[in-house]
């Protein structure tokens, strides 16, 4: 569990519970072809709004700074990001189209 989550995952409704989550998402998001990431990320920019888009990338960028996010998602942290911040981009799109039921898990 973490003792602190970004704003930028508040701005977005992401709690405590909720930020745990996210990072499991982007976890089963690493095993995914290029193709099915890219799904995602095409379904994320017809879903959500500009704005939206905008307050995943401030997140996108705090994700990539909190070594408890990594260690949830089973990814080193020394490495960096894997894919620059790709994998972290989908997973949030995969997390929030999940929680917005706009897709299923597994999809």
């Amino acid at each position: 569990m973490f003792d602190s989550i970004p704003v930028s995952a508040l701005e977005l409704g992401i709690g405590f519970r909720e930020y745990e989550d996210l990072a499991r998402s982007v976890r089963d998001v690493a095993s995914l072809k290029m193709r099915e990431r890219q799904g995602l990320l095409d379904l994320a920019n017809i879903f959500f709004s500009g704005k939206t888009i905008l307050k995943m990338q401030k997140l996108v960028i705090d994700m990539a700074d909190d070594r408890e996010f990594y260690r949830i998602a089973e990814m080193n942290y020394s490495r960096g990001p894997p894919e620059g911040e790709g994998i972290f981009t989908t997973g949030l799109a995969y997390h929030l189209l999940k929680r917005g039921g706009l897709i299923q898990s597994g999809n």
